[in-house]
């Protein structure tokens, strides 16, 4: 049984809520089930997703380097959260313009109160479901790079905030 699954973890009990399965919501795009079976917190993708192939390499290093620092929520003109998809077809294009040569993303990590700026860190090692899709942060840095522009990614360990 414990085969047909992703990822198993080892738990300290299993209980009442041995066999229960959970729907992870909203945010969950590929839909992910975990379930507890003998003492392993247990989930799979119900939908498997193409693994995005980047096209473009990336950029060499320039003589100088021309930072723009940017937030994606917080790149739309309109009073919404942004998306990867929005900042790569309509905000690379402008940096680009006006002669930058990196892109710095800020809070980028997944992060539970966006009044944080995204500096009170959930998950160090997934991209902030708010605005897209892991495929879709990649695809945004492929454009990137097919813009020749660099991109760092402000990653956040601790804050006092």
């Amino acid at each position: 049984m414990l085969n047909s699954f992703d990822s198993c973890i080892k738990t300290a009990s299993s209980g009442v809520f041995e066999g229960i399965t959970v729907n992870l919501g909203l945010w969950d795009t590929a839909g992910t089930e975990l379930i507890l079976l003998n003492y392993m917190l247990c989930s799979r993708t119900l939908v498997k997703q193409e693994k995005y192939v980047f096209k473009h390499p990336q950029p060499k290093r320039p003589r100088s380097i021309r930072i723009y620092e940017s937030h994606i929520g917080m790149s739309s003109p309109e009073p919404k959260i942004n998306t990867y998809a929005n900042f790569r077809d309509d905000v690379l294009p402008r940096i680009k313009k006006l002669g930058y040569n990196a892109v710095q993303i800020m809070a980028i990590q997944e992060h539970s109160y966006y009044a944080s700026f995204g500096y009170h860190v959930t998950n160090f090692f997934a991209p902030s479901s708010r605005f897209g899709t892991p495929e879709d942060l990649k695809s945004l840095i492929d454009r990137a790079h097919e813009l020749g522009l660099l991109v760092l990614m402000d990653i956040v360990h601790r804050t006092l905030l």
